[in-house]
């Protein structure tokens, strides 16, 4: 084998071997390994991720020693992670910085490796990513609906979906990032594909059931990038039949919604079931050049959504409808008087601890519901400048990169990623490193080395003028 083919060998290998890091975390079939993973929250599961992304790494480092690139994003990545290894020495936290580092590591080989992979190898982790935000969603919704902990969880009046992530608002995360590139993939496709709409409305549904509030603002977020990127109408278009099969959806889920009712799997699943046709029969006949059949399809969305605020009311919903949680207030009030403390160097990797007051009583936590708070209060202005180097410098090569005209594919990455960066503001992602591995995935994926005329990447025309 020549040097060229090896090359190019290594290159196909290692993106594959990537696909073993979603499935692995939401497979049942691995016994209870995705649950104590928890997304590799703890150190003791973080194994089951770390493998996939150093095998990646390892097949495809001939490639990368055959055409070595530098980049002003792995510069500042680089100076982060010095920065982090001294504060870690200096603190006396050299294992939480050694975490932090393998997970800038981990980072940096999956965006190289994906942005390196050819053709087959991007379609297959595309289709992955949506795969995993679909069994994310699954598996949540069958937590609520059977009220089996920890798929889901009652964090106060209601259970709320948390898949084999146990935590709402990471399989929030993990969902909308997928709905995302799945609605720009859907907004592409003429004519769509069967299942494409069903897909979708499990998507929304699942990421309904978490009732998570920065689950829903990463939404917007990732609505508004793909509107700008596609063209508002046809994205709308795009959404409807979903939404209005994911409404009749979550209308079976409310009868057993509350934390004290009773469990109904029946009406939830049944109810999936035929929110996930409806979306499929509502996206054909929307698709109608009759007049009258487009305006019974528009009945159909005004209906599904009535059902649904009827089905919602009879349910307390308890602070899931407060724009802020106490606990975010607190912890972020807590962090920002550390900030002002230690504000060149910060605590520490590891070192943070803040206690706030909930009910007459104090509490304390080392997370804080802000990803970019935490980084500042850990690594001081110091370490959350280069950070904001390294991330402009990313956004910079995604801006960059973009096709002209836009393609489906770097519409869908871009929304994703910019849901990821907002739903950053308001939860501990960065904790859960296969959110973060997902997120490296869509990056590679929207800036490759060497893009291909691929269906995925397709240039997509702009809105028309009607």
């Amino acid at each position: 084998m020549s040097t060229s083919a090896r090359s190019r060998a290594d290159v196909e290998v290692a993106p594959a071997t990537l696909l073993l890091i979603v499935p692995a975390h939401e497979q049942h079939t691995l016994g209870a390994a995705g649950v104590v993973a928890q997304g590799g929250f703890h150190t003791s599961g973080r194994w089951l991720i770390g493998v996939p992304v150093a095998l990646a790494g390892w097949s495809a480092l001939p490639a990368r020693l055959a055409r070595p690139a530098a980049s002003a994003t792995a510069v500042a990545g680089a100076l982060l992670g010095l920065w982090i290894a001294v504060r870690g020495l200096a603190a006396g936290s050299p294992g939480a910085a050694a975490s932090r580092l393998a997970l800038l590591l981990m980072v940096a080989v999956v965006v190289a490796v994906c942005r390196r992979g050819g053709r087959d190898d991007r379609e297959a982790l595309v289709t992955t990513v949506v795969a995993a935000g679909v069994v994310t969603a699954l598996t949540g919704w069958i937590g609520v609906a059977f009220h089996h902990d920890p798929w889901a969880v009652t964090g106060g009046a209601t259970w709320r979906a948390a898949s084999t992530l146990t935590y709402p608002n990471a399989a929030a995360a993990v969902i909308v990032v997928a709905w995302a590139l799945h609605v720009a993939l859907r907004r592409a496709a003429a004519p769509r594909r069967a299942g494409s709409a069903a897909v979708s409305a499990i998507l929304v549904s699942g990421a309904v059931a978490t009732q998570s509030r920065a689950g829903a603002i990463a939404v917007f977020a990732a609505v508004v990038v793909l509107g700008s990127s596609l063209g508002v109408r046809r994205v709308a278009a795009a959404l409807a039949a979903p939404c209005a099969g994911a409404a009749i959806a979550v209308a079976g889920l409310v009868p057993g919604l509350a934390a004290d009712a009773l469990r109904s799997p029946a009406s939830a699943v049944s109810a999936l079931l035929a929110g996930a046709l409806t979306a499929e029969v509502l996206d054909r006949v929307a698709a109608s050049p009759h007049r009258r059949v487009r305006v019974v399809s528009c009945s159909a969305l005004v209906a599904a959504g009535i059902v649904t605020v009827i089905a919602a009311s009879s349910v307390s919903l308890g602070d899931r409808l407060d724009p802020v949680s106490a606990d975010r207030l607190g912890t972020n009030r807590a962090a920002l008087d550390i900030v002002a403390s230690h504000p060149v160097a910060g605590v520490g990797p590891g070192r943070l601890v803040v206690a706030f007051s909930v009910n007459g009583g104090l509490v304390g936590t080392d997370l804080v519901h802000n990803e970019y708070l935490q980084l500042v209060a850990e690594l001081g202005l110091v370490g959350g400048v280069l950070a904001a180097a390294a991330a402009f410098a990313a956004v910079r090569t995604l801006v960059r990169r973009r096709p002209h005209p836009v393609t489906p594919i770097w519409a869908g990455c871009a929304a994703a990623l910019s849901a990821f960066a907002v739903h950053s503001a308001f939860d501990f992602l960065w904790h859960i490193p296969v959110v973060v591995v997902l997120a490296a995935v869509l990056l590679g994926l929207a800036t490759p080395d060497e893009p291909d005329p691929d269906p995925l990447h397709t240039p997509t025309n702009t809105e028309e003028p009607s």
